[in-house]
């Protein structure tokens, strides 16, 4: 599974090295490995574009365990250290993204119950542009969003479109793809450290986002079934219902219907934040390639 802090590090244009083992950097953040798990930066042959060297993002601790007890040592680990529970969100943090590796036989539900020692509870993707659905009733966890596999997924923040987003967002697969499913990671806060002076002041002022949800026909007969339609964005079939809903949502300064039956609300927030974790890092907080943004 991956654990990612969306706001830092969320593709890679801009290639930072890796000029320390991670063996050493995960020994200078404190944390204790259990003897079946270490620490490494990924392979060549995990990448699928090319690097111009070893990149140092993301982390990644592999593990040795065999299938019969892999869920339960990861388990037992995380119960018995909160210390190793906290420190591995200070390594996704501070690397920007955390993968685990090599855990045969371990289940999505499995993964939920690691999210509860690690203590990150799941969200509601109220108005989401992207389509979410419980992998089974019942369960907290949700697919991903089903794109067609040759679609190219633009850079972007989870919920970029809103004022608040998730501290972490995790993914679980149980077996890596030999093509496509790729994830874009962008690091948002070298973006901003080589945006020319005029550009940044742009930004500084604000921005405001305008997201449109759209009904199911003939939404679905031109993008098809992976976005979401206000029906499924906002829960209800009720038209009065999903206004209500949409109005209660943090940040919101409005939201109506249009003429065309889509239901559109817009947003207005910083463009930038100053990431408490990151010694006050300055980093762009909103998203690029979907839907509209516009800079005042």
């Amino acid at each position: 599974w991956a654990l990612v802090a969306p706001t830092l590090q969320t593709q890679i244009p801009l290639v930072t090295c890796a000029t320390a083992s991670a063996e050493d950097l995960v020994a200078g953040s404190g944390l204790e490995l259990p003897a079946w798990l270490s620490a490494s930066w990924l392979n060549p042959g995990e990448l699928s574009v090319p690097q111009p060297c070893q990149p140092r993002f993301p982390l990644v601790l592999r593990s040795t365990c065999i299938e019969a007890s892999c869920a339960q040592a990861l388990d037992a680990w995380l119960a018995d250290n909160m210390t190793a529970a906290s420190k591995l969100k200070e390594l996704a943090v501070s690397s920007g993204a955390l993968l685990l590796r090599g855990l045969p036989g371990v289940s999505d539900e499995d993964f939920e119950q690691i999210m509860l020692r690690l203590r990150i509870p799941p969200t509601s993707y109220t108005g989401s542009i992207g389509r979410r659905e419980v992998v089974k009733q019942g369960s907290k966890r949700t697919v991903t969003t089903r794109y067609p596999p040759s679609m190219v997924l633009m850079p972007h923040i989870e919920f970029g479109n809103k004022k608040t987003r998730p501290e972490f967002i995790a993914f679980y697969a149980k077996h890596l793809p030999e093509k496509y499913g790729e994830t874009p990671l962008v690091d948002f806060q070298s973006v901003w450290e080589r945006m020319d002076i005029e550009l940044k002041l742009k930004f500084a002022k604000g921005i405001r986002f305008t997201t449109r949800m759209y009904p199911e026909l003939p939404f679905y007969w031109i993008w098809g079934e992976y976005a979401s339609t206000w029906k499924g964005a906002f829960g209800t079939n009720d038209a009065e219902e999903a206004l209500r809903r949409c109005r209660a949502m943090s940040g919101v300064s409005m939201c109506r219907f249009c003429m065309d039956g889509a239901l559109e609300y817009v947003m207005d927030f910083p463009a930038v934040h100053f990431h408490e974790q990151k010694h006050h890092a300055v980093v762009l907080s909103t998203t690029f390639g979907f839907w509209n943004a516009d800079l005042p």
